[in-house]
Order: structure tokens, then sequence, then C-alpha cells
């Protein structure tokens, strides 16, 4: 019920500080067509404190597009990568690996676009 009017859960404190790292991939199942509290709690608690995100998210036929804005909303920055793997694309292992690795391609393509950019600026 709390996905459905997309109320945050009460989590915990941060052990981490997201500023301190590149990237902060967030996961989230969907339920009734929402991130769950717990993933909104987390991005409204370190949004826009993150240097950069990425999204996935479990779905048994949710599409990544249909999510990506209000995880970018959440979050307060636009995704570097987003990325929504289907149940069926969990049944096939050959299918869920090459997405899994155009995910992890396209992360890493752009933070070391990034840095790059910092380095030739210093």
């Amino acid at each position: 019920m709390d996905a459905w009017r997309q109320a945050p859960a009460k989590i915990g404190a941060l052990q981490r500080n997201p500023e301190d790292y590149a990237i902060t991939v967030v996961g989230t199942p969907v339920w009734n067509g929402q991130m769950t509290p717990a993933a909104r709690a987390y991005l409204n608690q370190t949004a826009r404190r993150t240097q950069s995100v990425a999204f996935f998210i479990t779905s048994s036929d949710t599409d990544i597009s249909q999510m990506a804005r209000s995880l970018e909303a959440a979050a307060g920055r636009t995704a570097v990568a987003a990325e929504g793997f289907t149940a069926a694309d969990l049944a096939d292992a050959a299918t869920y690996e090459t997405m899994l690795a155009d995910f992890a391609y396209r992360i890493a393509h752009r933070i070391a676009r990034r840095y790059r950019a910092v380095r030739k600026a210093a």
C-alpha cells in the first residue's frame, strides 16, 4: 500500500556518505507500478548528494522507461544508466548476462568520460 501511495519507508541512518563515491547504483523491485518505499526513502535522503546515479529495476513486466522519471526525480539527478530486468529476462541467463554487461558498460563509460574531463581541466 505504501508503494502505491508513494510513501517512503523509515530507514536507518546511512553508514556511508554517497558523496564519497563516483556513482551510486540503486536497484528496486517494482510494486504496484512504483519503486519500493525503502528505495524512495533512500533516494529522498540522499537527493543531490550523490555524484552520479544509475538505476535498475526488477519487475514482471514494467519497462524501465516507465520508472526512470520517478527514480530520477527522487534522486534529484539524471541517471547515467538505467536498466529494467523482467521476469523473462532473469529466466534466460544469456539475455540477463548481456543486459547486465551492457548496463555495467554504460556506467563505466560515463564515469570514465567524466574523470577524463576532470583530469583534462586540472
